[in-house]
């Protein structure tokens, strides 16, 4: 069984292995305003599918 702490710090990976990415994907892809706003759109749903993987690991910490 995980204990709290590292499901905290497996939270804390997975949301700075998503902000490498967006840093990765605005740098090669600056300029074009259409490709900006398709961008947009799949980072929102990186971190609605974080905000929703998080809340169950926290869920599974208090457990």
């Amino acid at each position: 069984m995980r204990t709290p702490n590292l499901l905290k710090s497996k939270a804390h990976q997975c949301r700075r292995k998503i902000v490498i990415d967006e840093i990765r994907i605005l740098r090669n892809f600056e300029g074009s305003h259409l490709i900006q706003d398709k961008i947009l759109r799949e980072l929102t749903k990186l971190h609605s599918l974080w905000f929703k993987s998080s809340g169950s690991i926290m869920r599974e910490a208090k457990l």
